[in-house]
């Protein structure tokens, strides 16, 4: 059995993907195959963000909405992580070379060698506090937006278990498919109009998590 999404492969008796929580497929086709892509957090992300250009900006975070979407608690935690890495390998290696430089930490090498050498290893590690300063920034900001995505994701379920069931979306399903895959899509698209119908402003991979989400109370733990 294989997930459609994420394209893993389970072992027989298994139904459901426990990473995207949708029902798993016998094999993987064009037609069930659904777009899969990472949303880790790289360097260039940190170092662009305050200089890129607005219309570069608005293509970057249009051709985003396609992407798997990840929790704010979850990239926050991410940050965090990465911050505190930078900030102490940069501490530790420049404790390190001054150290050298008193002679405290003794190598056998010219002294223009070591000199060179505590410059050169003295920018890197300089270079690794900025980059994990700059990640630190960023955790303000993701806190907000946590609080932000909180309220969202509330109002949105709150919204949707109030006003549709199980039965009211599956009668607007013209040919109930008799595979579990084909009629988890047919429920998905119906979903997803009733959710941009009533937030038309929702980032589509937001959205998209929103529905997964929504599923599993409806369809999976009814």
């Amino acid at each position: 059995m294989w997930c459609p999404k994420c394209k893993n492969e389970y072992i027989a008796g298994i139904t459901m993907c426990s990473d995207c929580n949708i029902p798993l497929v016998e094999e993987l086709t064009k037609e069930n195959t659904m777009p899969y892509e990472d949303t880790s957090i790289s360097l260039s992300d940190i170092f662009t963000d305050d200089m890129t250009q607005p219309e570069e900006k608005d293509n970057r975070q249009s051709s985003s909405k396609s992407k798997v979407y990840v929790k704010k608690d979850m990239k926050y935690e991410d940050v965090k992580s990465t911050a505190y890495t930078f900030i102490t390998v940069g501490i530790i290696g420049i404790l390190f070379l001054i150290l050298i430089g008193l002679d405290v930490i003794s190598l056998s090498m010219t002294s223009y060698m070591r000199t060179l050498m505590i410059i050169v290893m003295g920018t890197l590690f300089l270079i690794f506090l900025v980059i994990g300063v700059r990640y630190f920034r960023k955790l303000s900001s993701l806190k907000a937006e946590i609080q932000e995505e909180e309220t969202a994701s509330k109002d949105i379920l709150d919204w949707f278990l109030t006003n549709h069931t199980a039965s009211s979306i599956d009668s607007q399903i013209a040919d109930k498919p008799s595979e579990e895959e084909q009629l988890y899509f047919a429920r998905y698209e119906i979903m997803m109009q009733a959710l941009q119908q009533q937030f038309s402003s929702l980032d589509e991979s937001f959205a998209d998590h929103m529905i997964e989400e929504i599923y599993e109370k409806i369809f999976i733990t009814e």
